[in-house]
């Protein structure tokens, strides 16, 4: 297995030619806002927040630092420069997500660690259907039960990749053929194409969720989120089947799994030890309880906390592994992006955004499936310059506010941001498919066709519009929209 990174890493880029650009745009951009800003009745403090806000995001833009870094600092400069108070600027550090993606980091670490994910993987490969369909299913399948367990698809995907190569490997597949493409599809979309389904699958999804109304919060408990997204996950589920019998289809010969050597695997392993039973346990106590929030009232960040501390009283989880498999970087992101949205509302710059959006209130009015697809083309816009995070939290910055002025669910909102973000046309824009990339590749040989994969990748994006469509009337049975 492929050595895990953290959770949500990404490496920085090599200096470009677009570096300069970007230091330049980030030293023009803030002054330009300095003499514009104030005629539009602007304070002083609203001004000196979107000059620092317009820095970031042109730090963001031309990835002039890893993510966290203009965050950090977008958290930090409103307080020197007395923009908002520290308990304004510093709310995301006490919210429930931050606590909630701490404890999900801690447990999806323990899952790792302990082997249980891999002894599962080995467990289903055993039992897989002997076709070329079996195998698949079998890994996306895998893929599907991993994402609510572990935080990321940067962590998710080191896991699978892995799995991928031994599979292809066991099986027999050729290398570079359509059989191991279809795999390698299979694994990839498992622990990535249903990320907006699950609320634990992505740290920002807490952040997104962190955003609603406390009534919607309410509601939308780990298990209703998933109740309100399964016409999503099927739609999914079939233009990925679809895709693959239409594009996919092919001649070879489809050798038998050779369980034998998964059976040497599983021995080497031995039996089921006590840290996995430890795993497998906080795990079923997590899911239990946030299934169950109506009945006892605790809230999901709070029943995670619970089962980080108990693996750390138990002694599974060390202080060794607090300091290592925790990603603090992205917790101190998480934090940052939380309280953008705070100093907004305390500037009032969120009745600005609906001010200047109000063709957006037009549409969502008049034509809602116009609006739709003009938040999904926001969307992939952005992406094209900004990373997923980034985008996510300008894109709910913008339009959960004006969806509360116009009576739309901001859940609904959150939900299509958060499936489209999720989309990409080049590799730069993913860097889980870059570490996917890296795991299949073998002697500087890649194990299936890129150029396929990436027909499929362009063809999902589709798919990922068409599931926004078909859930409408499902959400309007809901009472959700």
């Amino acid at each position: 297995m492929a050595q895990h990174v953290g959770y949500g890493a990404e490496v920085k880029p090599k200096t470009s030619m677009l570096e300069p650009i970007g230091w330049f745009m980030t030293l023009a951009v803030p002054i330009i806002l300095y003499f514009i800003l104030p005629k539009y009745g602007l304070d002083s403090r609203a001004v000196n927040y979107l000059m620092v806000f317009a820095i970031t995001t042109v730090m963001w833009v031309f990835r002039l630092y890893p993510e966290v870094i203009p965050a950090i600092f977008l958290l930090l400069a409103p307080i020197i420069l007395g923009v908002v108070p520290a308990n304004i600027a510093l709310a995301g550090f006490s919210s429930g997500s931050f606590f909630m993606a701490l404890s999900v980091f801690a447990i999806g670490s323990v899952l790792v660690m302990s082997g249980l994910t891999y002894r599962i993987s080995l467990w289903l490969m055993r039992i897989a259907p002997q076709s070329q369909i079996g195998y698949e299913s079998t890994i996306l399948l895998l893929g599907i039960f991993m994402t609510p367990l572990i935080p990321s698809a940067n962590g998710r995907t080191n896991i699978i990749g892995s799995i991928f190569q031994n599979m292809r490997e066991i099986i027999g597949y050729n290398v570079g053929g359509v059989a191991a493409t279809r795999l390698a599809i299979a694994a990839f979309s498992g622990v990535s194409l249903f990320s907006a389904i699950f609320l634990s699958s992505k740290s920002i999804n807490f952040v997104v969720y962190d955003l609603f109304p406390a009534q919607v919060k309410f509601l939308f408990t780990w298990g209703y989120w998933v109740i309100a997204a399964i016409v999503a996950l099927l739609v999914l589920l079939g233009g990925h089947f679809l895709l693959v019998w239409l594009f996919f289809r092919n001649q070879e010969t489809v050798p038998k799994l050779n369980r034998a050597k998964i059976d040497e695997q599983l021995k080497a392993m031995g039996p089921v030890k006590y840290i996995e039973w430890v795993a497998a346990t906080t795990i079923i106590f997590f899911i239990i309880g946030i299934l169950t929030v109506s009945f006892h009232k605790i809230q999901p960040p709070w029943i995670a906390f619970s089962a980080f501390f108990i693996l750390m009283a138990v002694g599974i989880f060390s202080k060794k592994m607090l300091r290592q498999d925790i990603d603090w970087s992205f917790l101190m992101l998480l934090a940052g992006m939380i309280s953008i949205t705070n100093i907004m509302n305390y500037l009032g710059l969120d009745l600005l955004l609906q001010e200047n959006f109000k063709f957006a209130g037009y549409y969502i009015v008049n034509n809602f499936n116009v609006f739709l697809l003009i938040l999904a083309g926001l969307v992939f816009l952005t992406r094209l310059i900004l990373p997923n995070n980034a985008t996510i939290i300008l894109m709910c910055s913008v339009f959960l506010p004006i969806s509360e002025a116009y009576g739309i669910n901001p859940w609904l909102i959150g939900f299509v941001i958060l499936m489209v973000s999720d989309g990409w046309f080049f590799s730069y824009q993913c860097t889980y498919y870059l570490s996917f990339e890296e795991d299949a590749t073998k002697d500087n040989t890649l194990a299936y066709n890129r150029s396929k994969f990436m027909f499929y990748i362009w063809s999902m994006n589709l798919f990922r519009i068409a599931t926004i469509f078909v859930s409408i009337s499902y959400w309007q049975y809901l009472a959700i929209l």
